[in-house]
This record gives C-alpha cells, structure tokens and sequence, in this order.
C-alpha cells in the first residue's frame, strides 16, 4: 500500500514522490516517517482531489497495520463514486 500511495501522489501532483532528494536521504525520511507533502488545497471539503488525498495519506501511514488496506480503499472510492454519479 505504501508503494501505492506513492502512485496516487503521482496521480495528485504529476511528479514522482521523493524525486528531487537522494535515494539514501528518502529512505531515511521515509523510516523517519515523512510523507511527501501534498498542497493544503487538495484537502479542502469538497475539492475534487479530496478523497484521494485523503486515501493518500491513509496508504502512506509508517506502521503497515495503521495503513488502509487495498479492499478498505476500493470500497472508500466505490462509495466516493457512487455520491458523485
């Protein structure tokens, strides 16, 4: 799921998450517990890219037991859908 989130970043801001920094010194972040930063504006209520901003920062959560799992997430976005259509 971790590995996920970093796709969903992508998704978000069409940039590869942890791109400008050294791979030892992402790594380290990473251990660290560091996420890579994503705009306040995607956070809003309502904004479009709130859900999966939000689900981005579930997948990327340091502990794999605190993560949401990949059924947990299809079934948030599923719902998302579904109030949207």
């Amino acid at each position: 799921m971790y590995s996920l989130a970093n796709v969903l970043y992508g998704i978000l801001t069409g940039e590869k998450a942890w791109e400008t920094l050294h791979v030892m010194d992402a790594k380290s972040l990473i251990q660290k517990g560091a996420r890579p930063n994503l705009d306040e504006g995607l956070y809003k209520p309502g904004a479009p890219d709130e859900i999966l901003s939000n689900l981005t920062d579930a997948a990327y959560s340091l502990q794999p037991h605190d993560r949401i799992s990949a059924n947990e997430l299809v079934l948030a976005l599923e719902r998302h859908v579904d109030t949207v259509l």
